[in-house]
């Protein structure tokens, strides 16, 4: 099976308001500590990037493969109805595929939705 390679790059964790967004990536320099994956590694590269001049790399080599992202950044706007999640993938071979997206607390989800995988490029 081959390894497909998923860059990703999070803008923000944080409000963005009229002004603008969050300037820099929280995963420029290293993965953060309470980022896990299974089936998979996680790494920087300066391969593809939006800012900075590194982002994240997500190499999965299996059918189902889960990357958990626990940050106390969304504990800390979960409630603001103005906060978002936002981030940038770049994907570089398109495949008939989805990644499954939830955020919730623990094994309940709040909410949930679908990024597909045929494409080439950034999304």
């Amino acid at each position: 099976m081959k390894v497909i390679r998923l860059i990703i790059f999070l803008l923000c964790f944080s409000k963005i308001t009229a002004f603008g967004q969050r300037s820099n990536d929280i995963c420029e320099n290293n993965v953060p500590a309470s980022w896990t994956t299974t089936n998979g590694d996680l790494s920087v590269s300066s391969k593809h990037f939006k800012q900075g001049r590194q982002s994240l790399q997500w190499n999965w080599n299996a059918k189902i493969a889960d990357l958990t992202i626990q940050d106390s950044s969304f504990s800390q706007v979960a409630n603001d109805k103005r906060s978002c999640f936002a981030l940038w993938i770049y994907n570089e071979n398109p495949v008939n595929d989805s990644l499954q997206f939830k955020f919730g607390i623990n094994s309940q989800t709040s909410c949930s939705f679908s990024f597909q995988l045929n494409y080439k490029g950034w999304r």
